[in-house]
């Protein structure tokens, strides 16, 4: 973007915030010391180990990141709620891209959480993506993950061949497996 067109945004977005044009403030944002937690960490590597080059681990996803409401204008609410919700591990399929699953992995501990779960799992389940909760207070093994996850990436596997065939044929998939 050219600088005169920033220049014109931020001029624009201070005079929406009630601020006056001036010299820059400084940041009050730092680097945070870790991403993952240590035990968030661990889990991070036993998951990647886990699923090997089966899929792809993406840590502190939004959920809006992962879905689509069809008319946000007409959801706000959910909408903003969408934008709120991180979802803890998302997997997703290595060569498309197409999520595969959702991991939260902290405990439910009152009601407003079972909420807020409630709706998070009810979002996923509408755009046909599985959430798997998995307590790491007490760290699974990789053979634990693995075989709780393998028959969901298998059957996401599965689908996105048979979409993929409905989409260009058996043929051309053949030929391109052929050629890869």
């Amino acid at each position: 973007m050219p600088a005169k067109v920033q220049q014109g945004w931020a001029k624009t977005l201070s005079g929406l915030m009630g601020r006056k044009q001036g010299p820059a403030t400084p940041s009050v944002t730092i680097s945070r010391d870790q991403f993952l937690q240590t035990d968030e960490l661990e889990f991070f590597h036993r998951l990647v180990a886990a699923i090997g080059k089966r899929g792809i681990v993406c840590p502190k996803t939004r959920a809006i990141d992962v879905v689509r409401l069809t008319n946000a204008s007409a959801h706000l609410k959910d909408a903003v709620r969408l934008n709120l919700k991180q979802i803890n591990f998302l997997i997703i399929e290595p060569r498309s891209g197409v999520p595969i699953c959702a991991i939260q992995t902290e405990l439910i501990q009152n009601r407003r959480g079972r909420l807020q779960e409630d709706f998070l799992r009810n979002v996923l389940r509408s755009a046909d993506l599985p959430l798997i909760r998995i307590s790491i207070t007490k760290m699974p093994s990789v053979g634990s993950i693995r075989d709780l996850l393998m028959p969901i990436i298998e059957n996401r596997e599965n689908e996105l061949t048979q979409t993929s065939q409905m989409i260009h044929g058996p043929h051309d998939n053949a030929a391109r497996q052929a050629g890869s």
